[in-house]
Order: structure tokens, then sequence, then C-alpha cells
């Protein structure tokens, strides 16, 4: 008899364990806090594209800033740019020439915005 006693004594105590174990042992996740909104590079990092495309026939070199950016044949555009944000000067001038294509630009560049500028 005392046998089968202390076999339900174990059975009961496994089963208060387990029963124990679910109820207090298994906590709900912890709460996260949520994750910042993804702030884009270009406004992190205070920045405009740019792109620059000759719709003329003849060779023109692309003046950004005094210096010569790229050249382009005709039809032909630039990779984009990524530029900071700001005030600069462009100019088209004819390539192995001092002859400008078009006159001198001085456009404000704002932040995450994408500019175009042709050459006709």
């Amino acid at each position: 008899m005392k046998k089968i006693k202390s076999g339900w004594f174990l059975v009961i105590g496994a089963f208060l364990c387990l029963l124990f174990l679910i109820l207090f042992g298994c906590s709900k996740d912890t709460p996260t806090q949520p994750e910042p909104p993804k702030i884009p590079d270009c406004e992190r990092y205070s920045t405009a594209t740019v792109q620059f495309e000759n719709k003329g026939s003849l060779s023109v070199d692309v003046i950004f800033d005094g210096a010569r950016l790229c050249v382009l044949s005709g039809g032909e555009k630039s990779q984009v740019y990524t530029m900071a944000s700001g005030q600069y000067t462009i100019q088209f001038i004819y390539t192995d020439s001092i002859w400008p294509a078009t006159a001198k630009a001085t456009p404000n560049f704002a932040i995450c915005e994408t500019y175009n500028y042709l050459c006709n």
C-alpha cells in the first residue's frame, strides 16, 4: 500500500510542478521599443541628385563649380551625381574650346531633390 501512495504522490507532485511552470514559468513576450523610422540617406547627409543631358549634336563639357565634371557627346546623358545641398555654378562649354554652349546657372540644390540640366 505504501508503494501505491508514494507513486500517486510522485504523479501528483509532477503534475503540480508542470502546472506551476505552465502558469508562472512561461511569461509573455517582453515588450520592445519600436524601431525609429528610417531616415533617408539624402536627408541624413543633406544631399541632392543631379543629371546632365546634351540634346545638341556637338560634344560639351559640363563645368560644375569651375571644374569639368564630365564630357557629353550629342544626345548623351550623364550618370546621376549625388551632391551636397547648397548653391553651385553650372555651365555647358563646347569641348576643346572656351565657347559656352549655355549661360551659367547658379542653382541652389535642396535636400532630397533631383535636378536635370539640359544643353540644347
